[in-house]
């Protein structure tokens, strides 16, 4: 049922709830983000309005109008919301809070925390010498966890948790540097307790009672990370993360807010990238067509080489993985698919937008990624099914490129996907060459996703995939490698 704003008729239309006051509420906390999906599908508007208790929100359900909003990062910011959410993410002292909300755009200059944050990322993870050597490293302890597998020959492994557990140690290793403080597992096992529970974190109402787990996992965290900035560990790191140190030095940020800080940081590294390696994993072996492709293509970058003895090295050429169109596709096909989260924006200001809808101050805009990525007007008629050559089908063909938010889209597009796409390819391409994952039960069967955390992009497996890893046949002895040249 539809009705109007109570202060405008120029806002987007407004969808009733079935049940006066709290019905949409109880929708998003039963159905989560399916609920936006759902309204979507039932009324077909380009941006509709929901009252959530008071305040407005926003539901962008048309890539016209996402373009609109992408074109004013400013006015209908993502930055502001980095900085309010962050900072309760974070329990952050309020010195440390006053400050990453001052400026947070960088409208002032760009003397801001968040800001010179901000450009520590972007500046240190654009392809060029800092992202090289962060991919040197990333191939360097990928070597490393490859020659352990030999160990785990035949072993049975919950796929979910192994792929958390690999990729998590490669990924920070490369980034923290020798000093990792995720070398221990403890460390590892807060930082997943503190991600799981982000949601109940920022609903900020009592956190020690109801979001005791994650509450009591960041603290943990924090006094990890304090040990770290202690140690100088940010120095021997990626110059990213020396950067944004040096950045919160100048601002005057303490040893305990900065690592605070630092457990917000190390979510947008490892949150997402996590999950879209696991379903990156899941559809090169579940189905034999892309697993057969996949190691096709992978091969390409494989260099085999004999020493003296007969000793068989097989190194993986990581420079070349985003090279390969037919690797990039089915990553991107994976995050099609799998990246059913939301972006979010903040309206600074009251704003119109293409002279029809009225957004007001101090709303929420959300952008339901499913919509998107599901539309057979874009994606064809099969836009529900795997498809690995989709993308390459459809370059040269005039698709938005907005309908695609595997990485986000506009001013705020992932800075950090360069890095994400080579890992997460290598990784897949040394496990298709060299490895079969055989499914316990027998047969491969679609896990479903877990969508209890709202605040993820790309969500986890719903229930557990248990294989048995096993050195693929005629692949058996000789050493693997990755290399990563510039």
């Amino acid at each position: 049922m539809l009705g109007r704003g109570s202060n405008s008729q120029r806002e987007p239309p407004f969808i009733l709830p079935t049940v006066p006051f709290v019905g949409h509420l109880v929708g998003i906390l039963l159905q989560k983000r399916k609920y936006f999906t759902s309204l979507s599908s039932k009324y077909r508007l380009s941006l509709y309005s929901l009252d959530l208790l008071g305040g407005r929100i926003y539901i962008v359900n048309s890539v016209d109008v996402l373009q609109l909003i992408q074109r004013l990062p400013k006015k209908l910011s993502f930055w502001f919301i980095e900085a309010k959410f962050g900072a309760k993410l974070a329990g952050l002292s309020k010195q440390a809070e006053m400050k990453l909300l001052d400026n947070p755009q960088g409208e002032k200059g760009d003397h801001s925390l968040l800001w010179g944050a901000m450009m520590a990322i972007h500046q240190n993870m654009k392809p060029g010498k800092s992202l090289d050597q962060m991919n040197q490293d990333m191939a360097r302890h990928l070597t490393t966890i490859l020659r352990d597998l030999d160990a785990e020959d035949g072993e049975t492994v919950d796929l979910w948790e192994w792929v958390m557990h690999k990729m998590t140690l490669v990924t920070t290793e490369s980034i923290y540097g020798p000093l990792n403080p995720f070398r221990e597992k403890a460390v590892e096992d807060n930082f997943w307790d503190f991600s799981d529970n982000t949601a109940m974190l920022l609903a900020g109402f009592m956190p020690k009672i109801i979001a005791r787990k994650g509450y009591k996992a960041r603290e943990e965290l924090v006094l990890a990370f304090e040990k770290y900035f202690a140690a100088a560990g940010p120095t021997t790191a990626c110059n990213m993360i020396e950067a944004q140190w040096q950045n919160k030095k100048t601002h005057g940020i303490s040893m305990n807010d900065s690592a605070r800080l630092e457990c917000v940081n190390s979510i947008a590294f490892l949150a997402n990238t996590i999950p879209t390696a696991f379903w990156v994993v899941f559809h090169a072996f579940s189905n034999p067509t892309n697993l057969s492709r996949l190691r096709e293509e992978a091969s390409k970058l494989l260099i085999i080489q004999n020493d003296e003895s007969g000793r068989i090295f097989r190194i993986l050429d990581a420079t070349r993985v985003r090279d390969n169109t037919f690797l990039v596709s089915f990553l991107e096909e994976s995050l099609r698919l799998q990246a059913l989260g939301a972006g979010n924006r903040y309206v600074v200001e009251d704003t119109l937008l293409d002279g029809r809808y009225l957004l007001k101050k101090d709303s929420l805009i959300i952008i339901p990624n499913e919509g998107f990525h599901s539309d057979p007007s874009i994606w064809g008629a099969d836009p529900k099914i795997f498809d690995a050559d989709r993308f390459l089908r459809l370059k040269g063909k005039k698709v938005n490129p907005a309908s695609f938010r595997g990485f986000g889209g506009g001013a705020n597009l992932c800075p950090g996907r360069f890095f994400a796409m080579t890992e997460v390819l290598t990784m897949v391409s040394v496990l298709a060459l060299g490895y079969d994952l055989e499914p316990y039960s027998g047969r491969w069967s679609y896990p479903g996703e877990d969508h209890s955390n709202m605040s993820l992009i790309v969500p986890p497996p719903a229930d557990k995939v248990v294989v048995r890893l096993r050195r693929r046949s005629g692949w058996e002895g000789g050493l693997w490698s990755v290399r990563y040249e510039v």
